[in-house]
């Protein structure tokens, strides 16, 4: 018989393999982590039967046919943390390898093994209620007790009673202390484990919530790197958030000084609240955003890095902006309105009392001698009256007070007429173009009106033309469907009659195009001009329920696009539902360029209801980094003909070298006539005119792409 301490000491020896057990408790975890029970469980069970076999071959015989081991102390803790299943499958492994082994002690060693189940069993039901060190050791010292009845079925019952009695001690020491030590290393490893699920649910948690947003969240370095991005910055920037990490985020901003504005707004408050600024997207469009971020600080309390969250509030700046030029649109019909109004009035007045002046002047004038000495002033009343009365004509014109006679006429047939008393009016160093349309272009209103309007308009271009120059007169139709008209004040649905009056003269700037139309507006040298001519055309364009256009810059020239309705019983109406029909995209990708920011934003939005990939840019360099940086094919450009940095024509000369194949199509509020006659353009180019409809652009893009 072996001794107690010896007895204690072989036991121990299977300590080795209780650490192997532990490594591979923990990497079966790990394996079996998304699992469900009932397979981890079968896995711990042949697992740890297998590290009870091996017990078994490192065994210390007490007896003849006894052998003690810690096989015992494993299929309690198989029960521990691998639960029920997983310690009546090590149980049952053990078994039968101990009964294989065979012995007089077999039969107590098959019954200890079933008992070291039913301990671990008993543990893993009890283990939640076992939450301190005192009830875990009573727990461990009730499934020491349990295994020591397996030493009855040795022999005789006086012979397994003596046996158990002589192994209690050193037997249930080393039992009590494998199961208890093992057991604190496993249940570490377990609460690990558990701890380990939780992070790792808690991470899907908050990376499933961090993707899911509609903001871009982001944190940036000291440096003002960009270190993290949610994935919402592929929807809001184009980016990727992999492709802008490590990146500076000044380089995004579209205005150096507002990133700068905004970091000193951040270092002087710690915070920063609503803070908006254009951001630059991957297609070289622009995104406004609005920004609440915070300094970070290390455990030093030193700065270490902004986070913040960036809203798209581009929809409702465009709102804002949208509702600034419809108020400001607004604010001047009201303003003419008065004016109109006002003159009106003035003018009603004004000409009973020029009635009068020019009666009595006239009556004087029959009662004087032809030597009379005053004879000579009353003419030059009457002559003052007499032009102060034309005076008072175009007033009541702008007023829309004028007494007409409207008619059906040919607008080409009329302007066609007219072209000799045009040219005569300009003067021979300036070049009268006329180009009328090729279809009928038939208008109700007095032809009278027609004439003070070309003449008004052939004037003004005239005195704009400093020597040689040209004026043309165009004609033409043109349609507006719904959707266009809501986007644009002052245009009205149907089909029109456009005439255009076009010269290659000085242009203005915006700041003379908002008052062109108002009375006595001028910009004529004192003497030169009543600052009524254009007044007048406006009223007479208003009073044939009209609209006009003006589009010019200064040393660009000027254009006056005036739509009158077509009268033409075979003319046909304007079908919104049609209208919303269009040919649109085939696939094709187009890279539009517009230095007006909110008419880019129009275009764009055009292309893109048509179905068409877009690519924005608001200036020329811009757009020659989308050409270069782009992957896909571009497969035409539309472009503005007069921007900063450079024309268009230029432009689509630096294009067309980089993508030799790229289409294109010119737009502007000139008329390509005039835009050629500048040498911009080349007649015969694939152009637009401004305005157009979503119809005649959709129309537009498909004659060019599929030429």
């Amino acid at each position: 018989m072996v001794s107690g301490i010896a007895l204690f000491l072989g036991l121990f020896n299977n300590l080795a393999i209780f650490i192997v057990l532990v490594a591979v408790y923990s990497v079966l975890n790990k394996y079996f982590e998304k699992s469900n029970v009932h397979k981890r469980q079968a896995a711990m069970g042949i697992v740890f039967g297998l590290f009870a076999i091996a017990c078994m071959y490192v065994k210390i015989p007490v007896a003849e046919g006894v052998i003690v081991d810690q096989r015992n102390a494993i299929v309690v803790l198989s029960g521990v943390f691998g639960g029920p299943l997983s310690a009546a499958l090590s149980a049952i492994m053990a078994g039968f390898c101990r009964f294989y082994l065979g012995g007089s002690g077999v039969l107590g060693g098959v019954l200890g093994v079933g008992l070291a189940a039913v301990a671990g069993i008993g543990l893993y039901t009890w283990r939640k209620h076992m939450d301190t060190l005192l009830k875990a050791t009573f727990g461990v010292a009730a499934a020491t007790i349990i295994l020591l009845p397996g030493f009855l079925p040795v022999g005789d019952l006086q012979k397994g009673w003596e046996l158990m009695k002589a192994m209690a001690l050193p037997y249930g020491s080393a039992i009590f202390l494998g199961i208890f030590l093992v057991g604190l290393l496993l249940d570490h490893e377990e609460n690990r484990r558990k701890s380990q699920i939780k992070l790792n649910a808690s991470e899907k948690r908050y990376r499933e919530l961090f993707e899911s947003l509609v903001d871009v969240v982001y944190r940036t370095d000291r440096q003002g790197n960009i270190e993290v991005m949610s994935l919402s910055a592929e929807t809001v920037f184009g980016y990727h958030p992999e492709e802008v990490e490590g990146k500076p985020m000044a380089d995004f901003y579209r205005d150096p000084a507002r990133r700068q504005q905004f970091v000193e707004n951040l270092r002087c408050d710690g915070y920063i609240e609503n803070f908006e600024a254009e951001i630059r997207k991957k297609n070289g469009s622009s995104v406004w955003v609005s920004t609440n971020a915070k300094m970070l600080t290390d455990a030093s309390g030193a700065f270490s890095g902004v986070e913040g969250v960036a809203r798209d509030i581009s929809k409702i700046k465009k709102a804002e902006e949208d509702k600034f030029v419809l108020e400001k649109q607004l604010r001047q019909s009201q303003k003419m309105e008065a004016i109109g109004t006002l003159a009106g009035g003035v003018a009603h007045d004004f000409n009973n009392m020029l009635g009068a002046i020019m009666g009595y002047a006239e009556l004087t004038l029959s009662e004087m001698d032809a030597t009379h000495p005053l004879r000579q002033n009353v003419r030059q009343i009457l002559e003052a009256a007499r032009r102060s009365a034309d005076l008072t004509r175009q007033l009541l014109g702008f007023a829309r007070k004028q007494t007409i006679d409207p008619v059906v006429f040919d607008l080409n047939e009329t302007v066609g007429r007219t072209l000799n008393m045009l040219r005569r009016l300009i003067g021979e160093n300036i070049d009268l173009a006329w180009l009328p349309g090729a279809t009928s272009c038939k208008v109700k209103m007095d032809p009278s009106q027609l004439d003070q309007v070309l003449t008004n308009l052939c004037v003004n271009a005239r005195d704009a033309i400093p020597g040689v120059g040209k004026v043309t007169i165009e004609t033409g139709l043109a349609s507006f469907d719904e959707a266009y008209c809501v986007s644009h004040a002052g245009f009205i649905p149907g089909e029109f009659v456009l005439l255009a009056v076009s010269d290659n003269g000085c242009g203005m700037d915006k700041e003379t195009l908002d008052h062109i139309f108002e009375p006595f507006f001028t910009t004529k040298a004192k003497g030169q001009g009543t600052g009524l001519g254009l007044a007048m055309v406006y009223g007479i364009v208003k009073q044939n329920e009209g609209f006009i256009n003006t589009y010019s810059e200064p040393g660009q020239g000027t254009t006056f696009k005036i739509y009158l309705a077509r009268h033409d019983p075979e003319a046909r109406t304007v079908d919104t539902a049609a209208a919303k029909d269009h040919q649109g995209s085939q696939g094709e990708t187009i890279l539009i360029v517009e230095d007006d920011r909110i008419l880019l934003e129009m275009g764009t939005m055009m292309l893109q209801r048509l179905g068409y990939t877009v690519l924005s840019a608001g200036t020329p360099s811009d757009a020659l980094r989308l050409a270069r940086e782009t992957s896909t094919d571009i497969h035409l450009f539309l472009t503005d003909v007069v921007m900063p940095e450079m024309n268009g024509r230029d432009l689509a000369d630096r294009l067309q070298k980089i993508r030799p194949t790229i289409k294109h199509l010119f737009m502007s509020g000139y008329t390509s006539n005039v835009i050629a006659h500048q040498s911009v353009l080349d007649v015969g180019v694939n152009f637009i005119h401004k305005p157009f409809s979503l119809k005649d652009l959709a129309a537009k893009l498909r004659e060019v792409l599929d030429g």
